[in-house]
């Protein structure tokens, strides 16, 4: 099974093998995966793929004050000073 996501506002719909499927608009439907697969490629390319979605989204790993220190370890470092002295 996979979850197809709609980003449009307009629903979408298609047949596939004599059933037919819809998508409302900005919603999603989990469809077996021959449906999806069908769907996603064919029809529709702007579907999105929640699963693929989720793969591609990297995790936050640094916090904006861990950033900010490098940062300034950096330019303390161009202007040949460190914390240390």
């Amino acid at each position: 099974m996979v979850t197809l996501k709609n980003p449009t506002g307009n629903e979408v719909s298609v047949v596939y093998k004599g059933v037919s499927y819809t998508i409302p608009a900005n919603g999603a439907m989990t469809l077996p995966s021959d449906v999806a697969d069908y769907w996603k490629t064919r029809i529709h390319q702007f579907l999105i793929d929640v699963a693929e979605e989720a793969q591609k989204a990297e995790p936050v790993t640094e916090t904006k004050e861990t950033k900010a220190e490098e940062i300034a370890a950096m330019v303390e470092k161009k202007l040949g000073r460190s914390k240390k002295n």
